[in-house]
């Protein structure tokens, strides 16, 4: 059997400190309702969203963690609140 990701249909917010890169900044832990998670960022672009119905930017990244932690998370660049978008197996 397939894993399949849980993507939600109204994201939680959840907390997350980033650490900083050469580039710029990058997650380092994603506190969620399951826990906290250290995390290392797989891939990160920005969405601008359905901008037309007023939809804001937002920045997502692709984490994942030691204990099997692995997701999508968001953040919305006007509110600058942090959501998880995709759970993954």
């Amino acid at each position: 059997m397939i894993p399949m990701p849980l993507t939600y249909a109204d994201p939680p917010e959840i907390r997350v400190t980033m650490r900083p890169t050469l580039t710029g900044r990058l997650p380092e832990t994603v506190v969620t309702p399951l826990g906290a998670h250290d995390v290392t960022c797989n891939s990160a672009w920005r969405e601008t969203g359905e901008w037309w119905k007023g939809e804001s930017e937002k920045d997502f990244y692709r984490v994942h963690g030691d204990d099997g932690f692995a997701a999508i998370i968001g953040r919305d660049l006007d509110t600058k609140e942090w959501r998880l978008y995709q759970l993954s197996d």
